[in-house]
Parts: structure tokens; sequence; C-alpha cells
């Protein structure tokens, strides 16, 4: 059985102007800090989906239990190590499963279907193991494959009273078609698309209740919930400019 790593909590995410975003971090500073990556850092994602895009379809209309595949590293180009997760949905709640694999091996891993504990980065961890066994079983449901790339910086923060309680700020969002895995290239740098034009997406994670700080900062910002999908609004940005996303290969 695999096994969360995190318990099923809730996400809201806002749409803000840079201004914004800068006057709420102002507000929230003496309640958070930064998370283990450091206050600022990269994140890249390549989501994987079925040859009908099956994953991207279920988010699309708002489907309420789905979930998405990806593969993330941190920082601005990957190195030795390489999450594999799935994120679920369970009508509002988000859980997520991971692993930490070796990079050098995932090109031929998610070719061949074949791999032993030694592809992970902890292979004692028998959770690690589960959760791989997991991926796997969703990676071959669908017959999945690399459709596009995400990055973004990310600003993280953690509850300082209450762990559970994530906030974290994306800016400078860029999405490219993928162009293979395990080359070390990760996408075509030359025809990368912005997406989010300046503003800033900020997500508000938490396990329970929010903070009451927190409630009276969405109150005086007059914050709005916006359905936000960085898998789907890239994807549909690239098949817009008619980038070839289906014929990726691993």
């Amino acid at each position: 059985m695999p096994i969360a790593n995190s318990a099923y909590r809730n996400e809201i995410k806002y749409s803000l102007s840079e201004i914004r975003a800068q006057a709420i971090h102002d507000r929230m500073r003496s309640f958070m800090k930064a998370d283990k990556y450091g206050e600022t850092y990269i994140v890249s994602s390549i989501y994987l989906d079925s040859p009908s895009l099956l994953l991207l379809n279920d988010a699309d209309v708002g489907k309420m239990n789905r979930h998405k595949i990806r593969l993330r590293t941190y920082g601005r180009s990957p190195d030795h190590r390489v999450f594999l997760e799935i994120k679920e949905r369970r009508n509002r709640m988000i859980r997520k499963y991971r692993v930490a694999a070796q990079t050098d091996m995932l090109a031929s891993v998610l070719e061949n279907h074949h791999y032993d504990r030694e592809f992970l980065a902890n292979p004692e961890n028998n959770d690690d193991w589960q959760n791989m066994e997991f991926f796997m079983m969703r990676f071959r449901e669908i017959q999945a494959r690399p459709i596009s790339m995400v990055r973004y910086e990310r600003s993280a923060y953690l509850g300082i009273f209450q762990p559970d309680f994530r906030i974290t700020f994306d800016r400078n969002i860029v999405t490219y078609p993928v162009d293979g895995i395990g080359n070390g290239a990760w996408g075509t740098r030359n025809i990368e698309r912005p997406l989010n034009h300046g503003q800033v997406v900020l997500e508000v994670k938490s396990g329970g209740q929010l903070p009451d700080w927190m409630t009276c900062i969405i109150k005086d910002f007059n914050l709005r919930q916006r359905s936000f999908s960085k898998y789907v609004l890239c994807t549909k940005q690239l098949q817009s400019e008619g980038a070839v996303i289906m014929e990726s290969a691993l």
C-alpha cells in the first residue's frame, strides 16, 4: 500500500499582482518561516498523461476525484535526484505520494518499465518502494508519456505555530514542450512560453482550519479564490501555439 507524504489538506489558490504579493508577504512574516529548500528556489515539473490527455481533461472539467502524475526537480538544472509524484484529489482535499529516485536511470525505467531498489535515492526505505510501485501502476494504467514542462520560482513558507500550514508564492511561470527525459535539458529553452505575465500565484495549504491571521489577510486584501492548474494552462497554451506535445519521446 502506498504511503502518502502528507495527510489530506485543503489548497486555495489566488492570482495576485507583485505589489499585493509583497504586501501579503510582509503581513505574514512574523507567523511563517522558510521551508527546508530555502526561501526561494526553482521548481521544474514534467507532467505525464495518456495519449488522449485523460488527466488534463479530468482537471479541465473540474472532476472532483482525480490525480496528476509528474516528475519534479529543484534547482536550475536536474541533479542526481528526481521526485516521482502522484498528486491525488478527493473532493476538495489534496494529498501527495512521492519518491526520490536517480535522474540518470529515469529514462530507462520509464521506457522499459523495469526497475529495482537501486533506482531509489533511499534503496532501503520500504515506504519509498511502495510509493514507487504505486507510481508505476498509475503510469502503466494510462500508458503515460511526457506532455509538458512547467518551471517557476517558488518562495515557500511553513507556519511557525502550525507546521501543517504552508504558503507558497510562484513567480515567472514558463512552460516548454518536452524534448526528452534524462538528457539533462528537460525542455526546449529557445521556445519557452511565459504563462502568468507578471502575476504571482499564491497557494494556501492547510490540513485544518486556517489561522486567524490568515483569515484576516484574505478579508483585508479581498482575495478571491481561483481555479489554477499549471498543467492545464501550460499545456493549453502550447496547443494553442501549435507546439508539438504529443510526440515527445522518453
